[in-house]
């Protein structure tokens, strides 16, 4: 069997090739043998931020999951961690497969939903193993498990409480801190830290600036950060969602996700970071707002921290 040192040296490798051969498109590195596989950002969405590549994108039944490199360091590196955006409806798949298998890693996310012509981007086969390492995971559970959310069978029902939609049971974590608020006021930027429990009004998020500096509370690295919002199905229109966050090393910037419309859930995952990075302070922030068009719109911020 190939020791764990020698793959880790191959995926290195691979990874190193994969990046050098980008050709500058976030959504195509290491991904170009499959039109269907990680689609480019739509002309609406602005491109990915100091900080943040996209690596893969997966479509499955109505569920949008996108997988992106965080940084601090370079992909090569390794030094960083995966962050997961994900856009649902009526079924949190996601929470479900987490409900039922516990923390899972990016890569066996990938493999729960992507087709099976698809390749995962090498950045999440090389941070496998320190993912389940930061779960708390040893010896053979460090593998990938094998995962099919085809098999899973839910009712699609979009819960009234959307605390534990966009918190759901990521077993054996548990909340350490969690925050929750209702936003009902068109046009004005609102956030609120998974690191803390602080929210107010947020500076127009601008990505080349990187505003606005929210000023979040830094959690150690094996910390799971999660971010969302819920948009009511009586609201007429999509709510903004955006989100701010500063890395391991204290780089600041801003991203805007998919808006999420009426009856949607808009989640963000900053996934655990393993030894040695596990101490290394960060921080994450929601940032929405309703549309400037309509007074009947409402949603709800969520954020926490979990170990």
């Amino acid at each position: 069997m190939t020791s764990s040192r020698t793959l880790g040296y191959f995926l290195v490798s691979l990874l190193a090739a994969a990046c050098s051969s980008s050709t500058g498109d976030p959504a195509s590195t290491g991904n170009e043998a499959s039109a269907v596989r990680d689609e480019a950002p739509a002309s609406n969405e602005p491109a990915a931020s100091d900080g943040e590549q996209l690596l893969n994108r997966v479509n499955f039944r109505d569920l949008q999951l996108s997988f992106y490199w965080m940084g601090p360091g370079s992909i090569e590196s390794q030094q960083g961690q995966i962050g997961i955006e994900e856009l649902f409806g009526s079924v949190d798949y996601v929470g479900a497969l987490r409900k039922e298998y516990g923390s899972l890693t990016a890569l066996e996310l990938f493999k729960a939903f992507a087709p099976a012509d698809m390749q995962p981007h090498p950045a999440l086969i090389v941070q496998q193993e320190p993912e389940a390492r930061a779960y708390g995971r040893v010896d053979d559970d460090l593998e990938a498990r094998d995962i099919d959310a085809h098999a899973l069978s839910i009712e699609k029902a979009i819960p009234a409480n959307c605390e534990s939609t966009v918190a759901s049971d990521a077993s054996p974590l548990h909340n350490v801190l969690f925050s929750t608020q209702n936003i009902g006021l068109d046009g004005t930027y609102f956030f609120l830290c998974s690191t803390q429990i602080k929210s107010g009004v947020a500076a127009t998020p601008n990505q080349t600036t990187n505003t606005p500096d929210v000023g979040c509370a830094f959690v150690p690295g094996h910390d799971l950060l999660t971010v969302g919002i819920c948009n009511d199905t009586a609201s007429v229109d999509s709510a903004e969602f955006w989100t701010a966050a500063n890395d391991a090393r204290g780089n600041r910037f801003v991203r805007q996700r998919t808006s999420v419309a009426p009856g949607q859930v808009g989640r963000f995952d900053a996934l655990p970071l393993a030894p040695p990075f596990q101490n290394l302070g960060r921080s994450l922030a929601v940032i929405s707002r309703n549309s400037v068009a309509h007074l009947v719109n409402a949603h709800r911020q969520v954020a926490r921290a979990a170990e």
